[in-house]
């Protein structure tokens, strides 16, 4: 009829002519989507991929069961039926309240809601194994997109099952994670809504949902293939590739393949030198550190190890049965026949060293001259103060005690700080100080002794 235009078949509507055996008459071209309070330049995006769309602010407006998927930048309301799949980015504004992304499909556990909430402050992240569609995603959107944040929103589960709301790991759920926190939060993942359809959750930051869509359909196929027929892009499909494009495809998946196996080869390498560097953080802890953590009877045995690996013969004095208390180790070294030194060891958790220990020192000095009839050749107040500050922010011992300390120094006297012990024993073991160098620099040393660490 003149002046009728032919219908569009790529329309909203396809009108099919009536079966003789009955059987619907109108339908339109799926997969068929609803887009919820999106923006309007993404419709015209989606509109490829899913050639029936209708932009609602409501859905209310429509008759869910006409339709596949939802699309939305508000979350799941209720109401939204279990048939419907879901791909959905959380709240596009600032406001710190919950994004509800609906109830999910959880038999071992009971009722589960899904929803997008503060918050994260991980900085590190780690990507499990994914089909290649959504690893590449995941690698060139969502990664730049945290590094770019300081707090993150994470994809959090509350479950009711158990007679009151309380959260739920999302492996509990089943979820597919896409990236996940080092605090084992989730930024993304996908997750069954119900027998029928699943959810895929995104960022905020995420707003071009269109290669989202193409992989989702891709994976939801799988689940109802009638429902997405086709190929979205179809002339990207393999099954339609030139001879060239076939092999290009072959190549690239062998070429990822290869980098797959080349990235888990080096993890697993990392992980072992990581789980190498715990072991021997451990005991670090519980030799080295001691120095820097420990008072009393175990600060003493710290500086007793640290003085014998540098090389010099420690006497672990005992002061059981005297009637006067000595030195806690005696020091000799055995390139110095008959070089002796008194040392007294102290820690304190808070506060620096104290002046009044120069003066017990001085004492032990008296006790040995006597002994021995001439004085130790130096005498070493050994302190590991301000115990519970970073050893880095730490003064140095007897602050303001200058001259005190140039008295002790006059008796061949010398204050240790723990830092300085720690250092030269690591220089000594990384090989970048001589024993005998680190042994002649504390044979010398009198008032504090001042070292730079060189490794």
């Amino acid at each position: 009829m003149a002046g009728r235009s032919k219908p569009d078949p790529r329309g909203s509507d396809l009108t099919l002519p009536r079966t003789r055996a009955g059987g619907p008459v109108i339908t339109r071209p799926r997969p068929r989507a609803i887009a919820l309070n999106v923006d309007g330049s993404l419709i015209s995006r989606l509109q490829p991929i899913f050639p029936t769309i209708e932009w609602v602010d409501s859905l209310n407006k429509v008759s869910q069961v006409d339709y596949d998927v939802l699309v939305t930048w508000s979350g799941v309301p209720q109401g939204t039926s279990e048939h419907l799949f879901v791909l959905a980015t959380d709240r596009i504004d600032q406001a710190p309240s919950d994004l509800r992304l609906g109830q999910i499909d959880t038999p071992a556990i009971g009722r589960t809601i899904a929803y997008f909430a503060p918050g994260s402050l991980t900085r590190e992240f780690h990507r499990p194994d994914l089909p290649v569609d959504i690893a590449e995603l995941v690698e060139e959107v969502i990664q730049p997109g945290v590094e770019q944040e300081r707090v993150h929103r994470i994809l959090k589960f509350t479950n009711s099952g158990r007679g009151f709301p309380t959260d739920a790991s999302w492996r509990e759920v089943e979820c597919r994670a896409f990236l996940i926190g080092n605090d084992d939060k989730l930024v993304a993942g996908a997750f069954k809504r119900s027998d029928e359809s699943e959810c895929w959750a995104l960022p905020a930051f995420v707003t071009d949902l269109a290669p989202w869509a193409r992989a989702a359909i891709r994976h939801w196929r799988k689940l109802a293939p009638y429902r997405f027929p086709g190929e979205p892009d179809w002339l990207l499909h393999e099954r339609w590739a030139t001879a060239e494009e076939t092999a290009l495809l072959a190549e690239s998946r062998q070429r990822q393949a290869g980098l797959d196996q080349f990235v888990k080869e080096r993890q697993e390498q990392i992980r072992q030198v990581l789980e190498r560097l715990r072991q021997v953080r451990d005991a670090g802890n519980e030799s080295h550190r001691v120095l820097l953590t420990e008072q009393s009877e175990s600060l003493v045995a710290g500086v007793h190890s640290a003085l014998k690996d540098i090389g010099f013969v420690v006497e672990l004095v005992d002061n059981s049965g005297r009637p006067t208390k000595v030195e806690d180790l005696r020091v000799t070294d055995p390139e110095f026949s008959g070089w002796v030194a008194l040392a007294e060891v102290k820690g304190y958790v808070r506060g620096g060293a104290r002046a009044s220990d120069l003066l017990q020192i001085g004492k032990f000095q008296t006790l040995f001259a006597a002994e021995h009839r001439r004085p130790p050749d130096s005498t070493w107040y050994i302190v590991n103060h301000s115990i519970g500050e970073d050893p880095s922010v730490r003064r140095e011992p007897l602050h303001g005690a200058d001259a005190e300390v140039s008295a002790f120094a006059e008796t061949a006297g010398s204050v240790i700080d723990t830092r300085v012990l720690f250092d030269l024993r690591v220089d000594v073991e990384a090989g970048v100080l001589a024993p005998s160098e680190a042994r002649k620099i504390l044979r010398e040393a009198r008032g504090r002794l001042h070292y730079i660490r060189r490794s």
